[in-house]
């Protein structure tokens, strides 16, 4: 029989489960070789394992596993009541050892656990880089180009500062330059944070200073023991002691500070004690231990400059009042060239035979299209003389307009009426009066119905001028010189008048009769010669005027026009002149 003590293959757990049992041999070799291995050949060890695995039963079959449970969490709280550290040194292995396996095997649980924690604190503390950043650049970039700048920039070369020293001793109001975190007790440094370029002492120095002037307050004045100093003042820097249970915070201030800073500050010790009291309690002088309070510790290092009294130069002033100006200057002449260009537009649409379809603005000049009765004004010339015409693009599509005015129009551009008639067109009607001459009524009569828009002509009102030409042209006469038949240059003149009364009458059914006159002085063979001759002069003159000479009768009368008794000179010329005379041709 052998020494080693045998087991069953198998054993039931606390819930009645079966556990194989992996550590006896079963006679497998293969399988005793690999537990082996694994467990060596110590055979005082695997009775160790089997003699605790029968310990845990024999509790579990006394039913004295269900009071261990109960007992344990009162026993963890037991222990740290009583600030031991052996549950500690002997859970924190396995659990280190157990957490370290499951972030390997798989991270996301862990990761998902922390993310509403870590995701924050990340954000937070780029948001806070960035902002410190931000306000440092804007900072410097405010007073870099300003006529101060150069002042200060002179201040800092003359004194042997920087310039950033000089910057912030003129618009910096105030600054929290350190803040201490010092065990209540002992006067130990916890922790020590600073401002970006502020004059760091010694944590150390610091705190044994607060120490000792606490420890001299107390000794020589009549105070309480536990009390502590509120705030030392020396030379313009104020150090701020806020007390708490277990530790004393130690603000470095420059400059001059409202109660906001001080109350801050109380809300940082009260935060710290709130969140790391535990750290706090348990603080040994190593500094490392508390590295969580230092980014509260940092929110108390603030600034607060002063707020710059921007008063507006004088140039500002006026160039505004120059831009307000020329702005308003332009807003008015806006405004009339747009009343100008509204009433222009008006015009055009009032003006009979024109249709405006569109206007617009582009590329700075006023656009206007439409449509444009050949008859129609010109619209350029309803354009008011202030509106300039480059200024305006107009096109204008060619149409015909069925008005009364626009068909009018063509009607005179058609007929050209001679002066001394009228013509006026209503609803299809044209209606002609005046006095015009035969050949133009005549001519008025065959072309006015074919006119656009005529559907009735009326000429009653219309008169011929036939009657009035023939009155001028028998009370017209042509003076001779005595004893001549030479047509004189000033009579020459007068004889053209009467070819073109001759010309303007119907003389198809006309004769026209030049009577030749002379002076009572002379033989009768002689007169009746000269006064043929001058008939006959009168008569070719006319030929070469235009006038037909089938309508022309040239005749001597051999004597005188009027009676002897007219001894008058004028009576006397006329006895040497050429009258005519018009009648219906035989």
């Amino acid at each position: 029989m052998s020494d080693e003590p045998t087991h069953s293959s198998s054993y039931t757990d606390n819930e009645g489960s079966e556990v194989p049992d992996i550590i006896s041999s079963n006679g497998d070799e293969p399988l005793d070789e690999l537990r082996r291995i694994l467990l060596g050949d110590n055979s005082q060890q695997d009775a160790a394992i089997f003699e605790k695995i029968d310990q845990v039963a024999n509790l579990q079959a006394d039913g004295q596993l269900e009071e261990i449970s109960k007992a344990l969490p009162e026993a963890i709280i037991w222990h740290k009541t009583n600030k031991s550290n052996r549950l500690n040194n002997a859970l924190s292995p396995t659990i280190e050892e157990t957490l370290t396996l499951s972030v390997q095997r798989n991270p996301q649980p862990i990761a998902d656990a922390i993310f509403p924690v870590i995701g924050p604190a990340i954000r937070k503390s780029i948001r806070e880089a960035l902002k410190s950043m931000m306000d440092s650049v804007n900072n410097v970039l405010e007073h870099s180009l300003s006529p101060r700048s150069l002042r200060w920039r002179m201040e800092a070369m003359t004194s042997g500062k920087k310039f950033s020293e000089v910057l912030l001793a003129h618009t910096l109001e105030y600054r929290v330059e350190q803040i201490f975190l010092i065990e209540r007790d002992s006067g130990v440094l916890i922790q020590h944070v600073y401002a970006d370029g502020a004059m760091v002492r010694d944590g150390d120095v610091v705190s044994g200073m607060l120490r000792a002037v606490q420890a001299f307050v107390k000794d020589t004045l009549d105070v309480s023991p536990s009390s502590v100093l509120d705030s030392v003042d020396i030379d313009g820097v104020k150090i701020i002691v806020e007390p708490g249970p277990q530790a004393i915070l130690a603000a470095v201030i420059s400059g001059i500070h409202g109660p906001e800073l001080d109350e801050h500050l109380k809300e940082i010790i009260e935060n710290i004690h709130l969140l790391h009291g535990d750290l706090l309690e348990d603080f040994d002088g190593d500094e490392g231990v508390c590295e969580p309070i230092v980014p509260i510790l940092k929110s108390g290092l603030i600034a607060q400059f002063k707020e710059e009294e921007k008063k507006p130069p004088i140039a500002a002033f006026a160039l505004l009042g120059i831009f307000s100006l020329l702005f308003i200057t332009w807003l008015v002449l806006s405004i009339i060239n747009f009343q100008r260009w509204s009433g222009y537009l008006d015009t055009l649409r009032e003006e009979p035979g024109i249709v405006v379809t569109e206007t617009g603005w582009k590329n700075g000049k006023w656009i206007v299209q439409g449509l444009r009765d050949p008859s129609a004004v010109n619209p350029d010339s309803l354009r008011p003389a202030n509106l300039p015409a480059e200024r305006i693009i107009g096109t204008w599509e060619p149409y015909l307009a069925m008005d009364d005015i626009s068909s009018l129009r063509r009607i005179k551009n058609q007929l050209q009426p001679p002066e001394g008639v009228s013509l006026n067109f209503s609803e299809g009607i044209l209606t002609a009066t005046g006095n015009a001459s035969t050949q133009w009524m005549q001519q008025a009569r065959e072309r006015a119905l074919f006119l656009i828009g005529v559907n009735q002509y009326d000429d009653n009102g219309l008169d011929s001028d036939e009657s009035q030409t023939i009155a001028y042209i028998e009370d017209t006469s042509i003076i001779f010189s005595l004893g001549s038949s030479i047509i004189e240059p000033e009579q020459a003149q007068v004889l053209r008048e009467i070819s073109n009364a001759i010309l303007s009458i119907d003389t198809q059914n006309l004769r026209v009769t030049i009577n030749g006159y002379t002076s009572p002085e002379g033989t009768e063979a002689t007169n009746q010669l000269l006064s043929q001759a001058r008939a006959d002069a009168v008569r070719e003159a006319l030929v070469a005027y235009g006038i037909s000479r089938d309508v022309l009768l040239s005749q001597g009368t051999g004597g005188p026009r009027f009676p002897l008794s007219a001894e008058t000179e004028a009576f006397l010329s006329q006895n040497r002149s050429v009258t005519f005379s018009v009648g219906q041709r035989s």
